[in-house]
């Protein structure tokens, strides 16, 4: 069984810590609820989730970019000129010479919620460009690899009366197939499985735990009383 991480509190220390479960496989009950129904209606539904799921995180990335902007007291010059061109061809001139010497706090809320959309949209196809790119690095260094060992291996075609320039093309060119249906692959689940996280601004301080105190030693040059003595008379 497919285990995975979750976070929890320690009930024992209270501190927050990851804990091993069971991860379920639902690939059999989905099978058996969609038997039925045609493979059309389920790509029109899948993809129906995923275009609602997406303008869902869109909007978190645009309001989570929109505060982290706001914090760092930035103005619309500030930009970036790639997202600054995004901006400029979706405001008219009048708006663009009202908003782009304000802070993104003093922008009116009409504006706000137009320039959120934007900024989701640019955090979104950043994040996509690098799963993409993550993805086909990844895959395609897995792909030499075993057109390296196709390469060594075909010569032993050769004893089964096989010509191994022939099998090598055939072989590579499925593997060239394999290569594309993974990276699609790949994608399509780290993109359904990616989850906004905001960065924290400042390091959580911790109170400094009591330092115990020197016990004082005692010397043991310490002088001795004397102790007295009592004459005869």
């Amino acid at each position: 069984m497919a285990t995975g991480k979750q976070m929890a509190i320690n009930p024992h220390t209270h501190q927050r810590g990851w804990k091993r479960i069971n991860l379920l496989s639902y690939i059999y009950l989905t099978a058996k609820y969609i038997e039925t129904t045609k493979p059309e209606t389920v790509v029109e539904d899948v993809l129906a989730h995923f275009e609602t799921v997406q303008n869902k995180l869109r909007s978190v990335w645009g309001w989570m970019e929109w505060q982290r902007m706001a914090e760092a007291g930035l103005t619309l010059a500030n930009l970036n000129p790639s997202l600054k061109s995004k901006i400029l061809s979706e405001l008219d001139n009048d708006q663009i010479l009202a908003l782009q010497d304000k802070r993104l706090t003093e922008i009116p809320a009409a504006q706000k919620d137009q320039l959120k959309s934007t900024f989701g949209k640019n955090i979104q196809n950043s994040i996509f460009r690098h799963i993409l790119l993550s993805a086909i690095s990844e895959l395609w260094i897995e792909h030499l690899t075993r057109m390296e060992a196709l390469r060594v291996s075909i010569r032993m075609e050769a004893y089964a009366q096989r010509d191994p320039l022939v099998q090598y093309k055939s072989q590579s060119t499925d593997a060239f197939k394999n290569l594309l249906a993974d990276i699609r692959m790949a994608v399509i689940s780290r993109i359904f499985r990616v989850q906004p996280i905001k960065k924290k601004t400042s390091a959580e301080k911790l109170p400094t735990p009591p330092q115990p105190q020197a016990s004082q030693q005692i010397s043991p040059s310490k002088k001795k009383k004397k102790r007295k003595r009592h004459r005869k008379r």
